[in-house]
């Protein structure tokens, strides 16, 4: 063989393993392409699944927000309601006659008495009803049960009285009592607005 017959053998065989290999590089390039095509494709999904998530996710986000500023008024109307009709309370309170706050003022004495021996301390401005009289009176209905006396004693109360009994005192003020009536109602209300 010349060397001419080599040179044309060893560059069709050149030839022939280009070819070969260009084709492999064609079919992994076709398949790298495929598999980037799959994946760009699987890549957009989960974008597309993650920002529905998220968009849900920042909507009820803002539902909850909505929900509970709603509450919110909600309970200031109602808090300003409650302090309106209490601080009506009082102002009637103040506007009863003699008669019917002494009724009143009875009628709290004998629900607290209990049993044994207790002592009333009327409040400052409730000297003059709070007085022997209606603490005789209130011993006549409780037949023996208590017996209630009433204390020289001042109390920092204004109206209202202390009852005490032993080493308990219970503080009756009117003050009190509306404090007392007012937390109530109001966890009352905030109960019912977040249940």
């Amino acid at each position: 063989m010349a060397l001419e017959n080599i040179l044309e053998k060893i560059g069709e065989d050149a030839d022939i393993e280009a070819g070969s290999i260009i084709n492999q590089a064609k079919k992994e390039a076709e398949r790298i392409i495929a598999l980037a095509g799959q994946e760009a494709v699987s890549m957009r999904e989960e974008a597309a699944r993650a920002g529905a998530e998220m968009a849900q996710r920042e909507k009820e986000k803002l539902i909850t927000m909505a929900n509970l500023d709603g509450r919110k008024k909600v309970l200031a109307v109602k808090q300003k309601a409650l302090d309106e009709i209490f601080e009506n309370v009082k102002k009637r309170l103040d506007q009863l006659d003699e008669k019917e706050y002494a009724k009143l003022m009875k009628k709290l004495i004998m629900a607290d008495a209990g049993q044994g021996k207790v002592t009333v301390v009327p409040g400052t401005d409730d000297r003059k009803v709070i007085n022997k009289k209606l603490i005789d009176e209130i011993n006549v209905e409780l037949k023996g049960a208590c017996k209630v006396e009433l204390s020289e004693e001042n109390t920092a109360i204004r109206r209202g009285f202390v009852l005490k009994s032993g080493k308990v005192e219970v503080d009756n003020s009117i003050d009190n009592i509306i404090k007392t009536a007012r937390d109530r109602a109001q966890d009352e209300v905030a109960g019912m607005l977040f249940k």
